[in-house]
């Protein structure tokens, strides 16, 4: 992420796009491996940011056809 600090003006819709998806992605991976919570509590917010990053990866992956921008 560091490397793409400073997209071209063309990228920078997938830029954002991206860094929101790598912040989603962050917090989901943080969730499985420090997991709190009781099992319930834990459930709901496991399948909620599933949802969330998957969601956001789809919406990236529209930006791979873009060669400029990949």
């Amino acid at each position: 992420m560091r490397e793409l600090k400073n997209p071209p003006e063309k990228c920078k819709e997938a830029y954002e796009t991206i860094k929101d998806f790598y912040n989603s992605y962050l917090e989901f991976t943080n969730l499985v491996t420090n997991p709190t919570g009781n099992l319930e509590s834990y459930t709901a917010d496991y399948n909620n940011l599933d949802l969330e990053v998957m969601s956001k990866y789809k919406k990236w992956n529209c930006f791979l056809n873009d060669k400029d921008c990949v």
